[in-house]
């Protein structure tokens, strides 16, 4: 892990505290959107190629003090090799946990700079192209148990859940499928607020059968993305 610029150990602790109320499940999400977080990535790039996909803040509609989300990717397609930081003032410290397909990582502003309040590149993953086939995707997730958090933290330190936007989801795609599954508790049994904010969609509190009849019409972007010659 590398910081932006020279911090001083203070500012180190004062970042390092900052980045664990960020992903702490205890961080209170008030809404569900309306800002956005959006991923672009030119997921067809030439095999043995390096891309950056670009984590971007999009319309935020109160001043954001930092984020946190989840990536995933085509670990068959991509290898990860690296990040590079975002634009002022999202540039301040990156906590990155790394697993084989997934990016758990949050994102600051430098200490001492406003909020942001306008659209801001967050942070930049680069990748390499290792494979000509397979599905070469790259989005959000999360983790339905809430330990770690896809969040947009307001000044005052409230958070809101971001709307997810990625190039492979615009629309319902499998992988919402694989999403909505682990959120699907059932009539009357309250979901995570993350799994309400992405499936609950007749607002009754609950993800259920009237919320996987309501996506089942829906589909209209289906995997694996095909890239041309």
């Amino acid at each position: 892990m590398k910081f932006a610029g020279l911090l001083s150990p203070l500012a180190f602790r004062v970042y390092a505290v900052a980045c664990f109320a960020l992903v702490s499940a205890g961080v209170s999400a008030q809404t569900c959107g309306p800002s956005r977080i959006e991923v672009e990535a030119d997921v067809c790039t030439p095999f043995g190629e390096e891309f950056t996909a670009e984590i971007v803040l999009r319309d935020p509609n109160l001043p954001i003090v930092g984020a946190a989300f989840i990536v995933e990717y085509s670990a068959t397609t991509f290898k990860y090799r690296g990040f590079d930081f975002g634009d002022p003032p999202m540039d301040g410290i990156h906590f990155l946990t790394l697993s084989p397909g997934r990016i758990q990582a949050s994102v600051n502003i430098r200490l001492g700079s406003d909020p942001a309040t306008t659209d801001t590149v967050m942070l930049r993953l680069r990748f390499e192209v290792i494979n000509e086939g397979g599905s070469p995707y790259i989005r959000f997730s999360f983790d339905p148990t809430g330990n770690f958090r896809n969040l947009l933290v307001i000044s005052g330190g409230e958070a809101q859940i971001p709307i997810l936007i990625g190039k492979e989801s615009h629309g319902v795609d499998l992988h919402d499928y694989a999403d909505f599954q682990m959120c699907f508790r059932g009539p009357d049994r309250a979901a995570h607020l993350d799994c309400r904010c992405a499936f609950d969609h007749d607002l009754d509190g609950d993800v259920d059968f009237e919320d996987w009849e309501a996506m089942q019409g829906e589909l209209d972007s289906p995997l694996p993305v095909e890239c041309g010659p």
